[in-house]
Order: structure tokens, then sequence, then C-alpha cells
């Protein structure tokens, strides 16, 4: 009796299989290509943060020093 006589794949396993199937081609996509355009739109965010914050009149305040103080370590997180 050869191994795949007792398999019986009906349609309704076949719709389970491609949607398992779907589901990590999904996975991947955002594991990947998802995880990337996170990493460039904060890196490139913080960088265009600290750019502004660093001006002459806007690092005067005391808030402005704990905003730039938050783009350093969200870079650093990031990387």
């Amino acid at each position: 009796m050869p191994f795949c006589a007792g398999i019986n794949l009906t349609s309704t396993d076949l719709d389970y299989y491609q949607k398992i199937y779907f589901q990590k081609s999904w996975a991947w996509w955002v594991n990947h290509i998802g995880t990337f355009a996170v990493f460039v739109i904060g890196f490139f965010g913080n960088l265009l943060c600290l750019l502004v914050l660093c001006r002459g009149r806007l690092r005067r305040n005391s808030y402005t020093q704990y905003l730039i103080a938050l783009a350093i370590v969200d870079t650093g997180a990031i990387l």
C-alpha cells in the first residue's frame, strides 16, 4: 500500500492550504518590506527632526533639548 493512498484532499483542504500559503506570503511582505519601510521613514524622520531642532532659536528651549534626546535615542533604537 503506497504512503499517499490514505490521503484524501478535498476542495476544503485545498482552500485551507491556499489560505496558509497566502498568510505565509503576506507575513513575508510585512516582515521584510514593512520593517525596511519603518526603518527608512524613522531614520530620515529623526534626522530631519535633529536638523530642525538644532537650529539657534529653537535650541534655547528646555523642551527642545528633550526632543533632541528623544530623536537620538529613537535613532539608536531603530539601528
